[in-house]
């Protein structure tokens, strides 16, 4: 007699979804920064937002200033500050996960209200297998 599984565990991944293009992606994480600034759910993350907007300011004045005739900074240092907002965005994205874990029935709201996307899997558990060896092969 097998046992059937005794838990189908459904959980919520809060991801990023970066775009190629360098003015989407300022545009994105400018509506990251205006969904997160003084939303209740995230008090403890409030200078994490303080840097990411100073990090999207000098981001989009690189950004200005590498289309500027002559152009006034390199190709790198925007690229370094791409990377630096990045690493902020996945710092809040962490902050996000852990606030969705602990409100589990609230976590696609939480996430969503930090506009940020969702990602569901499902963890199944292993069957138990109760097959015995007998007389007959096969």
């Amino acid at each position: 007699m097998s046992n059937p599984i005794k838990a189908i565990i459904r959980h919520l991944i809060v991801v990023l979804m970066f775009p190629t293009k360098i003015n989407d992606f300022i545009t994105y994480a400018k509506g990251i920064y205006k969904a997160m600034n003084a939303n209740t759910n995230f008090p403890g993350s409030a200078a994490k937002i303080v840097t990411l907007n100073t990090d999207i300011l000098a981001l989009d004045g690189y950004e200005t200033a590498l289309h500027t005739k002559p152009p006034t900074c390199t190709v790198a240092t925007r690229d370094a500050a791409m990377a630096l907002v990045k690493a902020d965005l996945r710092a809040l994205r962490n902050d996000v996960q852990t606030v969705a874990d602990l409100q589990a029935k609230q976590a696609e709201v939480i996430a969503k209200s930090a506009g940020m996307n969702v990602k569901t899997i499902t963890i199944r558990q292993k069957r138990v297998n109760d097959a015995i060896n007998g007389d007959v092969s096969g």
